[in-house]
């Protein structure tokens, strides 16, 4: 067996036109760490995939300047098939960047010894935080338990964020709201975080017809019921639990029609339990497990509301994929909520059963309201684009070179 190099493997590929003035950067190499395209979680391999897509839509807004995607691993065949990599045209160190980029950050901190090796080659570091609920939220909501090896590891991870905070020369977040808790819990100044948002997209979540939508969902998934839905990766701050018991509330109280629908890895038997104990029918929910992203809008198009009462989110993507696809949308007013939702959504407070429900029973039982929230959900993901964040992104690597573009 091979050993596997530690060295990033560099993919370089011209993802920024040549074209355009000449403004004194020249040949400037940027270096993105891609291991995420392939094994990160679904939300960093959407958030890289996008800003990627964003560079190559803005491409002739910038002057000469080369992308390379920096692979810590063997897995530059696959890297090269996702985005249509054709040529490898040069396998070269570090000390060949002009800024390294390490784009999938958050309570696992960027390798200190990856830090060092830029800062020994004097080479701005930029890291994306995609968030750290592990320092705002009780440890019992976090890791389902008061102490787990997941606390230890994420406890570490934060000294390890002390270690190389100032090594680092920009930290790049995704809300506002996380910015401002990011920077408290590293003891940094807010102007050492810039919040870049992310984007939603749009070939793909926009308003599908309801009947090509029930045409697929019955054929595929067997259903033939209006829904409430709900789109995640289990975790315990996703409040999944608070859900069912929203969705119980309105059956004892209204005996409402609407079937539940969780989509994604969920712990199905735990609350398929929870839902018994609260009185449901096994046959009121149904758990799809992970399905094809490309079915995602016909499910959010189908709905009648989506919820998502997140007890924390830095962003919360899931959002805005609703709003693309005219699906209504209650969610948390708390943290990044309320920042994505805008004045498009119900917020409630994810700690409250109650509140909850009755935002879900507002929606499902006002057709005006619904018609409403699907309007100005449409208009305000619209806001949100992988070009507006890929520029932002530009901007402050050509800060970090001293030049501006713009």
């Amino acid at each position: 067996m091979k050993a596997v190099s530690e060295e990033p493997i560099f993919l370089t590929r011209n993802i920024i036109s040549l074209a355009g003035k000449e403004r004194g950067l020249a040949n400037m190499r940027i270096g993105i760490i891609a291991n995420s395209l392939l094994y990160g979680p679904l939300s960093i391999r959407k958030y890289l995939q996008g800003i990627l897509v964003g560079f190559q839509i803005c491409k002739n807004m910038c002057s000469n300047l080369k992308l390379t995607l920096l692979l810590t691993n063997m897995k530059a065949r696959e890297i090269r098939q996702m985005l249509n990599v054709v040529e490898v045209i040069s396998v070269q160190g570090i000390r060949d960047i002009d800024v390294l980029h390490i784009p999938d950050c958050g309570r696992s901190p960027p390798q200190i010894r990856l830090i060092r090796k830029a800062y020994k080659f004097e080479i701005p570091v930029v890291v994306t935080n995609h968030g750290m609920v592990n320092t705002v939220l009780p440890s019992s909501i976090v890791y389902g338990k008061v102490f787990s090896k997941p606390f230890l590891w994420d406890l570490m991870g934060l000294l390890k964020w002390y270690v190389i905070k100032k090594s680092i020369d920009a930290i790049i977040v995704p809300s506002r709201s996380e910015r401002y808790y990011i920077a408290k819990a590293l003891g940094l100044p807010l102007e050492r975080l810039i919040v870049i948002h992310h984007g939603v997209n749009r070939r793909l979540y926009y308003p599908r017809p309801k009947q090509k939508c029930w045409t697929i969902l019955e054929t595929i998934y067997g259903m033939a019921n209006d829904f409430i839905l709900h789109v995640s990766s289990y975790q315990p701050k996703k409040n999944v639990e608070g859900i069912v018991a929203a969705y119980a509330l309105l059956k004892r109280r209204f005996n409402i029609e609407e079937k539940l629908v969780i989509v994604g890895k969920q712990p199905k038997e735990r609350l398929l339990h929870l839902a018994i104990r609260l009185g449901l029918s096994s046959k009121d929910i149904l758990f799809t497990g992970v399905v094809p992203e490309k079915h995602l809008p016909y499910f959010y198009s189908a709905a009648k509301v989506f919820v998502f009462p997140s007890f924390h989110e830095s962003f919360g993507m899931p959002i805005l994929e609703a709003m693309a696809c005219g699906c209504p949308v209650v969610t948390s007013n708390v943290f990044a909520c309320p920042e994505v939702a805008g004045d498009a959504a119900l917020l409630v407070n994810p700690f409250d059963i109650k509140d909850i429900a009755l935002g879900i029973y507002r929606i499902i039982e006002d057709d005006a309201l619904r018609e409403e929230l699907a309007r100005r959900g449409i208009e305000r993901s619209k806001l949100f684009t992988w070009r507006k964040s890929a520029l932002m992104h530009l901007k402050i690597y050509e800060s970090l070179m001293g030049d501006e573009l713009y």
